[in-house]
């Protein structure tokens, strides 16, 4: 089904829980307000995306994410070797401006 490559991001809990009353069907993605809290937001509202904001997280947030089976996001990297460091640290997938680029540099 279509739906399942889209979701709704945002870094307002209310929207995001409204967006679940309005379309369950779509997932969710928290964004990134309170930088270092993200992944307790995400825990506690049972969303299963995060959208990390380079430089404001760290492999302790990433193996927590992990832990709880959250995918996560990293906003962004153009730099193949930045985002191979990435994916090899967990993140699940890079937002950039240069697919080809990072994808022919990564071997995604």
């Amino acid at each position: 089904h279509p739906r399942r490559y889209v979701y709704f991001m945002s870094s307002n809990d209310t929207i995001l829980m409204r967006m679940r009353e309005l379309s369950p069907d779509i997932g969710l993605c928290v964004g990134e307000r309170e930088h270092y809290q993200i992944v307790d937001r995400a825990i506690a509202m049972g969303i299963d995306r995060v959208q990390l904001f380079k430089p404001y997280f760290n492999e302790e947030m990433i193996a927590k994410d992990k832990a709880h089976g959250i995918k996560l996001n990293v906003f962004w990297s153009d730099d193949p070797e930045e985002a191979r460091r990435f994916l090899d640290m967990g993140i699940d997938c890079i937002l950039t401006n240069d697919y080809l680029k990072v994808k022919n540099g990564t071997k995604i």
